[in-house]
């Protein structure tokens, strides 16, 4: 005991025994750690019995300071509020004894990894600590409220993806996401390569716009705007779009200040803050993709409208089970006329159409299916010289069982043939009464003309102009 000062009183113990206290002073102990390491203990107001042949230590009075005590085994603990630990006792015949440090060391003070943020480096810097998960896992400290790593912060910092908002306003087209597509590895049909799309937060209907180029964005932008404002008598609040050029330039800004629209960019490199239209492109593409598959692939744009058009007609999660197109106009859709994209069909010819002499050829032509329109009765066909055309639903005959046809096979030939010189084909997967009798099998099959032409109808499963089956 250190710096004793007079004091004079009495303690009682057990059996009414009173012991006179002559003084107080510090103590100074070097306690030996269960990791090796010396934690030096200065013990305050230690009450000294010049009587008493054994040292006592009150359990009570370090508790009452805020000290924790535990007891695992032969052994006892002392921690600090924050977890440290600062004595180890073991038992020796039921009584604790505290354990000291050699004489050696007394004056080394060593204490390796005494605080959390010491074992957070000796641990390579973790995100969080788990004491239970070591057998002496007692050592560790726990981590501190206000810890901060900066170590931690600049090696391990990733790109953190911002949660998903909702939308500001239930009200259509007062915000409008809208994303431009990179090229296209090949030119559609119409010798576009870009799409730019258009969807407004409520009810997240979509509109597609096919580009030749980036410099017509700016065009397709402003037709899009004056659509809303004369068609649907709707005020654009918002315009939220990435950095692109064709969004950031001065005829747009000049445009947004003019028609008293916000224009909100999303942050470079930071996708996700777009993440509406970025989330539907892919859902889109994913739908491009699956249609596409043995098809040829220039009738890309084809296939985004329909993916588009189909979406649309889809229910949507956002709305509660309905489509997006029933939450802008408030009517139930009819699903009668949809086809499967890049299906077979024949085409009646229109008598105007019909070459000189060919009173005995075909009165209708094999074609594909290739996209809709905003009318449900017109549909979009490529014809076997690869030009699309709009025609009526109900000059369509698609075949039971048509399924999409492959690239370069929609050549029907219903031109006369020479004896001796090989006929012409097409190769069409279908199942047609008129050709294979009593089979129920999904075959692939190739068509030829057969001589005489008279006898060519017959290949045909289609009636004549008065009486055509209209689209189902």
């Amino acid at each position: 005991m250190e710096t004793i000062k007079s004091y004079y009183g009495s303690l009682t113990i057990g059996g009414n025994t009173f012991l006179q206290v002559e003084g107080t002073g510090t103590v100074l102990l070097n306690c030996s750690l269960p990791d090796a390491s010396v934690q030096p203990v200065i013990l305050k107001d230690v009450l000294y019995f010049p009587t008493l042949c054994h040292n006592w230590f009150s359990w009570n009075s370090v508790h009452a300071q805020g000290y924790i005590c535990e007891a695992r085994g032969n052994y006892g603990y002392l921690y600090t509020k924050n977890r440290k630990l600062v004595l180890t006792i073991e038992f020796h015949n039921g009584l604790p004894c505290y354990i000291e440090a050699p004489k050696s060391a007394s004056n080394t003070f060593i204490t390796y990894n005494t605080s959390f943020e010491q074992w957070h480096n000796a641990l390579g810097h973790p995100s969080q600590i788990v004491p239970a998960a070591y057998q002496d896992g007692y050592i560790i400290p726990p981590a501190l409220l206000q810890f901060e790593c900066i170590l931690y912060i600049r090696a391990k910092s990733t790109h953190k993806v911002p949660h998903i908002q909702k939308p500001h306003s239930s009200h259509p087209f007062k915000i409008i996401y809208s994303d431009l597509s990179s090229i296209s590895p090949v030119p559609s049909y119409a010798n576009t390569c870009y799409y730019m799309t258009f969807m407004h937060n409520f009810p997240r209907m979509s509109w597609v716009y096919f580009l030749k180029s980036k410099g017509e964005a700016p065009t397709a932008m402003e037709h899009f705007i004056n659509i809303v404002e004369w068609q649907f008598s709707a005020t654009i609040l918002y315009f939220k779009t990435d950095n692109g050029g064709e969004y950031i330039n001065n005829r747009m800004q000049t445009f947004w200040s003019n028609k008293g629209i916000r224009h909100e960019p999303i942050a470079p490199y930071n996708h996700e803050s777009n993440g509406i239209p970025e989330r539907y492109n892919r859902t889109i593409q994913n739908m491009m993709h699956v249609m596409l598959l043995n098809l040829d692939k220039c009738l890309w744009a084809e296939s985004y409208s329909t993916a588009v058009y189909l979406r649309n007609r889809l229910p949507y999660s956002f709305l509660n089970g309905m489509t997006t197109y029933e939450g802008l106009y408030h009517v139930k859709l009819e699903m009668s006329h949809l086809r499967t994209f890049g299906a077979s069909c024949y085409i009646h010819i229109l008598s105007e159409k019909h070459p000189a002499g060919s009173k005995l050829h075909s009165r209708a032509e094999l074609d594909m299916f290739v996209a809709y329109t905003s009318t449900s009765h017109i549909y979009r066909i490529q014809e076997s010289n690869k030009h699309i055309r709009s025609v009526l639903a109900n000059e369509c005959y698609f075949p039971k069982n048509s399924s999409p046809t492959a690239p370069n096979s929609l050549q029907l030939s219903d031109t006369p043939t020479n004896s001796g010189t090989e006929s012409r084909f097409a190769e069409i997967e279908m199942d047609d009464p008129y050709i294979i009798a009593n089979s129920n099998e999904h075959k692939n099959f190739k068509i030829s003309v057969p001589q005489p032409l008279e006898d060519a109808q017959q290949y045909l499963p289609i009636e004549s102009p008065t009486t055509s089956k209209p689209a189902a």
